[in-house]
């Protein structure tokens, strides 16, 4: 087993989880959580958009090659 590699993976897991926990204690009400309590600006919305809709490619093998 790589040491270096599986202490990287615990690392990212235990800085998810903490992040998680951290933005659970920030929501109070169902509108912080769906909406982010309305703070989202368009360009910010504008850039998650692309960032999505390039996940969705990558997982349904849009940018995978050509035949």
């Amino acid at each position: 087993m790589n040491t270096t590699a599986f202490i990287f993976f615990v690392g990212i897991i235990v800085l998810t989880l903490l992040i998680t926990y951290w933005a659970a204690r920030r929501n109070h009400s169902t509108s912080e959580f769906y909406v982010a309590g309305g703070s989202i600006t368009g360009w910010q919305n504008g850039l998650a958009i692309p960032g999505d809709y390039m996940s969705a490619a990558s997982f349904l093998g849009i940018a995978g090659p050509l035949r």
